[in-house]
């Protein structure tokens, strides 16, 4: 059950949420993500239930009116988790796939005064992070201008500075907090366990992790009464010029198909370039970047069918 319990009357007029699986309280394995036919499925059915109540604390402490959108895996976990049926904030649910703008669907379209990442997991061969990846366990690293991103920082740099919104709360391990805010250091997070290895952590009890919720809605509550803003770009984003993505694969038959992207150049056997055009304003040149890189994980998906 989605617990309403709230310390302030709900400070934000209209929040998006991102919810993503990895990070909840609890979660370790592969199985509870990703389940087979094969698998009993319980894993996975705590999993978004946690995923559930975890976004439901959020919505319901922060948001006068709020969208989620699904951004794990087939992106329906939250309607299999009943979710709609139990919040009590009224609240939309983006589920599905393909969708625009992926983990971050509906963002840029719809006005919204500040986002959650609930749920979210470090990049890609970070050490210790819990089923850390960057997209698909395909992608070895991404870089924007050198910078190296996981789905977390697209995820925060889109909405900053791709949307203006600012991203006001963050949620899943310690090295997912550690890696958000090297990006942003006054963003607010919420640790859920602290990892161990790939697949291990020490799993705090579903009550301490409401408290560190709690503890976290505390200190964004207070601040809501002043002008909130979207990070400044950093220096590494610059104005009028292109930019250059460079997208790492673990094979060079990834490789193949990621060069399939227009005008992408292979740099070796493992890693393909390309250029964001210097369009007029760099949250323009962010939206193309992520959705970019949107085109050249989803692009990975034809492997399967090699």
């Amino acid at each position: 059950m989605i617990s309403n319990q709230s310390t302030n009357q709900q400070p934000i007029h209209k929040l998006y949420v991102s919810a993503d699986l990895e990070g909840v309280a609890g979660v370790t394995h592969p199985k509870h993500v990703f389940p087979t036919p094969s698998d009993s499925l319980a894993p996975y059915r705590q999993a978004i239930q946690q995923l559930a109540i975890e976004v439901g604390w959020v919505v319901n402490a922060l948001a006068q009116t709020a969208t989620v959108n699904d951004s794990h895996a087939h992106m329906t976990n939250l309607f299999q988790a009943n979710f709609l049926a139990e919040t009590t904030t009224p609240t939309t649910l983006i589920s599905g796939k393909p969708k625009r703008y992926g983990m971050m669907a509906g963002l840029f379209e719809g006005g919204f005064d500040a986002v959650a990442l609930v749920g979210y997991h470090a990049k890609a061969n970070t050490p210790k992070a819990v089923l850390c990846h960057s997209f698909t366990e395909s992608v070895a690293d991404i870089q924007l201008n050198g910078v190296s991103l996981g789905e977390a920082g697209w995820s925060l740099l889109f909405a900053e500075i791709g949307c203006h919104v600012p991203v006001v709360l963050a949620s899943g391990d310690d090295a997912l907090s550690a890696e958000l805010q090297a990006l942003k250091p006054s963003l607010t997070t919420v640790i859920t366990k602290e990892a161990i290895g790939w697949s291990s952590a020490t799993c705090y009890s579903v009550p301490r992790v409401e408290q560190a919720y709690r503890k976290a809605f505390g200190l964004i509550q207070p601040l809501w009464g002043t002008a909130q803003s979207a990070m400044d770009a950093p220096s590494w984003l610059p104005l009028n010029q292109p930019w250059l993505i460079e997208f790492s694969v673990q094979t060079p038959l990834l490789a193949d198909i990621v060069a399939l992207l227009p005008d992408a150049t292979r740099r070796d056997g493992v890693t393909v370039s390309w250029r964001v055009p210097a369009l007029p304003t760099q949250a323009e040149q962010v939206r193309w970047a992520y959705q970019s890189v949107q085109c050249a994980y989803s692009l990975l998906g034809y492997a399967h069918g090699l």
